[in-house]
């Protein structure tokens, strides 16, 4: 469980010093990225696909009603640093892990409810500092909307609902982020007159492929045959049947419809006793450090798996699948 800490004493607010930092931006370096909108956002989720070496700030959003509002920023090393205005409170937080402008694609997932602020990134929530204080004139976000730091780096598939979305909801949009009619059908996001989209593209293809070599010994007496027919969403992917007591490897290659990652899931039975299952889990990430593989096994089963090399484009693994020499076998799961 992650918890919130107070930001600590002295420190200047994160209304100011993202003014201050508007305040030293030159023309050349700022955009008017920011949505105007109807609603008052006493509850929401907001998300985006980011890659960044440097940061900025990433998204502001304003009521034309009440002035009621948030922005969200990445700074220089990479925390996360967000302020929200209720109608009667300034809430600000900062991630506390570091590191979000490593030039990688993550997920980006702020969500607001009671006062009380969450971040995720890739669907994992990550420790804040938080703190509350009464609205004032001196800390509205009204006086910041008119000019926004232009964010150097990309995002795309910006999303803002008036729904606090929970945990496992956020980790099932970052898994299959193309999956979600709900949030695309309520998605406040829908301003084009109003949202002038430098260095946004919200509806990107991306002609990527991506690479998984599985290297399996097979140490047991068992052949493995394929429990499911393959799937048209692969260009390769692993074979009808692992043979028993052989060291294969195999390719699972995505097509170009796959970003940022692909979940690879395929089920085998041994031959001879069907009781017998395997389980490959597999989600190859343009994030390499989100990259892994699981395998699932049930009755006398266990497994060993080094990856050896992971990035952008390939992943490479080395599995080697055993008996387990005890009379207590028992399924196992392990990372």
């Amino acid at each position: 469980m992650k918890t919130s800490k107070s930001l600590y004493s002295g420190s200047n607010s994160l209304t100011q010093g993202v003014s201050q930092d508007i305040a030293q931006e030159t023309p050349e370096n700022t955009a008017n990225i920011r949505l105007l909108g109807t609603g008052t956002l006493d509850v929401f989720t907001f998300q985006a696909w980011i890659k960044t070496q440097h940061g900025g700030l990433v998204f502001q959003y304003l009521s034309e009603f009440n002035h009621t509002g948030f922005m969200v920023k990445i700074n220089a090393i990479g925390h996360i640093e967000s302020v929200v205005n209720s109608r009667l409170l300034s809430i600000e937080m900062i991630s506390i892990p570091g590191g979000l402008n490593d030039d990688y694609w993550h997920l980006l997932s702020i969500s607001y409810q009671y006062h009380r602020l969450k971040c995720y990134i890739d669907g994992d929530e990550v420790e804040l500092q938080q703190q509350i204080m009464p609205l004032t004139v001196q800390n509205t976000l009204k006086g910041i909307c008119a000019e926004t730091a232009l964010f150097e780096g990309e995002i795309t598939n910006i999303s803002l609902i008036e729904n606090c979305l929970i945990d496992s909801q956020i980790l099932d949009y970052y898994r299959q982020p193309y999956a979600q009619a709900s949030i695309a059908a309520n998605n406040l996001y829908t301003y084009p007159d109003k949202q002038p989209q430098m260095n946004i593209d919200s509806n990107p293809f991306y002609s990527v492929r991506q690479e998984v070599m599985l290297i399996v010994f097979n140490d047991t007496e068992y052949q493995f045959i394929k429990n499911a027919l393959n799937t048209n969403n692969f260009n390769k992917q692993l074979p009808n049947s692992i043979p028993a007591n052989e060291r294969c490897a195999y390719i699972i290659e995505s097509n170009n419809h796959t970003w940022p990652h692909f979940i690879y899931q395929a089920n085998y039975i041994a031959e001879e006793k069907p009781d017998i299952e395997l389980t490959f889990d597999i989600l190859k990430s343009l994030t390499p450090n989100r990259s892994h593989v699981h395998l699932q096994l049930a009755n006398e089963l266990t497994f060993d798996c080094f990856i050896s090399q992971s990035t952008p484009s390939r992943l490479i693994a080395e599995i080697r699948i055993s008996e387990i020499r005890s009379e207590e076998a028992r399924p196992l799961y392990r990372r």
